[in-house]
């Protein structure tokens, strides 16, 4: 069974996008994004996603028919960027 707090995979992503017409990415890492793209290029699922650097932030909606993260970028940003 999939509940509201189940960790998102590389391994079960696919199945837990199915279950939803809209997946919001809250995450704050750049190959974890890249991978929930990649999920809903697969399964044809809207992505909301949402990413801030300092000062700065954006938002997108990812629809099927495309652009992905992949579209957008070279790859996800270098570790040294991270919030963390």
């Amino acid at each position: 069974m999939v509940g509201l707090t189940t960790r998102v995979t590389a391994q079960n992503a696919d199945r837990l996008f199915e279950l939803h017409d809209v997946v919001i990415d809250g995450t704050d890492d750049g190959p974890v994004k890249f991978m929930l793209s990649d999920a809903a290029v697969r399964t044809r699922r809207t992505l909301i996603y949402g990413g801030v650097l300092r000062l700065t932030g954006q938002a997108m909606r990812l629809q099927p028919e495309g652009p992905c993260l992949r579209c957008l970028f070279d790859g996800p940003p270098p570790q040294a960027l991270s919030c963390a």
